[in-house]
């Protein structure tokens, strides 16, 4: 769906009677009334077509929707969620501390895919912690979802679940040690106003990450110095012998 329709159906659904339609339970502030339901679930159906749409002309299209499929799905009350990392524009940022498992979304149906996931989900449970340089103990995932504020608003609300949907089909797509990895995703598809991703947390700054990359850098160069500065001494040596 193209913008410009985007804005005809907006103005379609502004006279629906509010009234007549239940109303989605969002974390919002207290001056801020959410849409109606029917109203985010036509914005969601149309947020998945709009991103559909672009991902479908590139080439790597059906490998990075394979990719998506294998990722093992979540629930959201299987979360355990601590603080909140980091707010973006639209997404909210947080800390996975622990997963309490569903036994329906395990690994006890004889299908292959949902038994590979129920495998992940458990791998991704066992070893969702791990123990710091001070003996204290970390999360090795977050959680990023739509800030539910934007609930209130059609622009906000549309642009949101497609900007998030966007950054899980690059993430998958993309395979860098200097990029997050997509870990999992939301039991609901993209566009909805409960979609959510799965990575490794963060733990450095961009600032950092670039200082250690430079100190990394300065290790190997003067490694290959030195390495070579014996190798032309070791010549000489030979050649004065």
């Amino acid at each position: 769906m193209s913008i410009a329709a985007h804005g005809c159906h907006k103005a379609l659904h502004r006279s629906m009677n509010s009234k007549n339609c239940s109303v989605v339970t969002c974390a919002t502030r207290d001056d801020l009334v959410p849409l109606p339901e029917s109203e985010l679930r036509q914005l969601s159906q149309d947020a998945r077509g709009f991103v559909s749409d672009r991902f479908k002309a590139r080439e790597n299209y059906e490998i990075v929707r394979r990719k998506m499929e294998l990722l093992p799905k979540f629930n959201h009350n299987e979360l355990d969620l601590g603080r909140v990392l980091g707010k973006g524009k639209f997404g909210v940022v947080t800390e996975i501390r622990g997963f309490n498992l569903s036994e329906k979304n395990g690994s006890s149906s004889q299908h292959s895919l949902i038994k590979s996931h129920g495998e992940i989900r458990n791998f991704m449970r066992a070893h969702c912690t791990h123990r710091g340089s001070h003996d204290t103990t970390s999360s090795r995932y977050a959680i990023k979802m739509l800030d539910q504020k934007h609930c209130a608003y059609e622009d906000d609300f549309f642009t949101g679940v497609v900007d998030l949907a966007v950054e899980a089909h690059f993430l998958a797509a993309m395979e860098h040690p200097h990029i997050l990895s997509i870990r999992g995703l939301s039991v609901d598809p993209y566009g909805s106003k409960s979609f959510f991703v799965v990575f490794d947390r963060l733990y450095d700054t961009l600032n950092e990450r670039i200082e250690e990359w430079r100190f990394q850098q300065h290790r190997i160069t003067r490694g290959f110095n030195g390495l070579f500065k014996r190798k032309i001494k070791n010549k000489r040596s030979v050649i004065c012998f």
